[in-house]
């Protein structure tokens, strides 16, 4: 009788060696890869009611291989990892008060799924959610996607495309600030100078440097410029921002060696001393500032912002197209078409182009967690003055676009939310410093 031996990895007798029998077991033995010939499944397993029509949808995908894509009413979900198991998430129009959702995944071995998942739901004016119908099967065409709505890659978000609106100004008292304004030509060097500043400093985190360089205070206009490609409703309005006090941020993105030398702790999905790291929610970069010291922080979002722009008002600090894009950062692996300059995974930090305050990476490789709530609509009546995002939500602001995700997310002004919880290998942070009091 022929014996298949199953051992790890999987080994096959004589039976099937078409080289005929050895002379001896090891010899009769040959390595044969196994096929990956089943199909994924995914399931629905959250939604969430938001604001301007939009559904928030996640779930998970299963495959004996490894998933390679998740999509919800044929747009591409944001897989937070790929994996035989790996949650996905999207953000879709809703009709009203009414959804139709359709979720289907495929591996990497092409093979499409067979049972997806399709959900009919409703809510009446209390807010109470009804599934009126749920199957699992191919006989369903995926819902048509409401008119005039454009499909966003990471992370999580779909918005509808909005007419050029006015620039909201808000005019701010400036000579009462304790700080002087960057003027917007002078270079940091100048503006630290001016200010008896150092114009840059490093940090000793258990043995591995933290290099930080001088953000002046300053006043710009925030928010997608009208006319700009691609750009969100919730970029808009464009509205005057004053940042009144200096700061240090990170020159680079925290990488693996930086987190692991506080934390111990090597998270990241890919791995490497002088990558970003990455698969850290809000929640762990908060326990990495807290034992790192110094006070420091994430950036608030206008923060953000205002550092990535350093005087532009170019949709990148580099330009407006993506030749300039692919001068400042990484991205693109998983755009359509794949035009991006990014290969599969993360890349050193400090590679492209700095901006003008010497700052890299501030588009794409991974998106950076600020300290800020999430909402769509925040921009209409955000003040002016050191704005710090809505005082209650579940979801944080992400900035910077990612490896994977098309240019336009890249963009200066481009807003993301990601649930404070979750992580991925796409999602990092850097670090903002305080400057002390004059």
């Amino acid at each position: 009788m022929t014996t298949i031996t199953c051992t790890s990895p999987i080994h096959v007798s004589t039976f099937f060696n078409s080289w005929g029998p050895g002379n001896n077991f090891d010899r009769q033995l040959l390595y044969v890869d196994p096929v990956d010939d089943a199909p994924p499944v995914t399931v629905i397993t959250d939604w969430q009611w938001m604001d301007e029509g939009l559904l928030r949808v996640s779930g998970v995908a299963v495959d004996n291989g490894e998933v390679k894509s998740v999509r919800v009413n044929g747009t591409p979900a944001i897989l937070l990892q790929r994996s035989p198991l790996c949650e996905w998430t999207q953000v879709i129009p809703a009709r009203g008060q009414t959804a139709d959702i359709l979720a289907e995944a495929e591996d990497e071995k092409g093979n499409l799924e067979r049972t997806l998942h399709h959900l009919k739901l409703s809510r009446d004016a209390n807010g109470l959610e009804t599934v009126v119908q749920e199957s699992f099967g191919p006989d369903h065409p995926a819902p048509p996607m409401p008119a005039n709505t454009v499909a966003t890659s990471p992370a999580v978000r779909m918005t509808s495309e909005v007419p050029t609106a006015e620039i909201r100004e808000v005019k701010t008292d400036t000579s009462t600030l304790r700080w002087p304004l960057w003027n917007g030509k002078e270079t940091v060097a100048d503006y630290a100078a001016r200010t008896h500043i150092a114009p840059m400093t490093t940090l000793d985190l258990g043995g591995r440097k933290l290099e930080m360089v001088l953000v002046p205070a300053g006043s710009f206009l925030m928010g997608s410029a009208p006319g700009e490609e691609g750009a969100q409703a919730d970029e808009r309005p464009q509205h005057r921002v004053v940042i009144s006090r200096p700061f240090y941020l990170g020159k680079y993105k925290v990488t693996q060696a930086q987190y692991a030398s506080v934390t111990s702790n090597s998270p990241s999905y890919f791995h490497g001393d002088d990558l970003p790291v990455e698969q850290v929610s809000w929640g762990d970069a908060q326990a990495f500032l807290q034992k790192a010291g110094h006070g420091l922080r994430l950036p608030k979002e206008a923060e953000w912002e205002f550092a990535c722009r350093a005087g532009t008002a170019t949709a990148y600090y580099s330009g407006n197209d993506e030749a300039a894009l692919s001068a400042a950062g990484w991205w693109g692996h998983g755009s359509q078409p794949f035009r991006g300059n990014s290969s599969f995974g993360t890349s050193p930090v400090g590679r492209k182009i700095p901006n003008a305050f010497g700052l890299y990476d501030m588009h794409g490789t991974v998106y950076e967690w600020c300290t800020d709530i999430y909402a769509p609509d925040y921009y209409r009546n955000s003040p002016a003055l050191d704005p710090t995002g809505p005082s209650a939500g579940e979801d944080r602001v992400l900035r910077g676009g990612s490896w994977e995700g098309e240019a336009g997310m890249c963009r200066s002004a481009n807003r993301n939310a990601f649930n404070a919880k979750s992580h991925g290998y796409l999602v990092g942070f850097r670090v903002v410093m305080p400057v002390a009091e004059p």
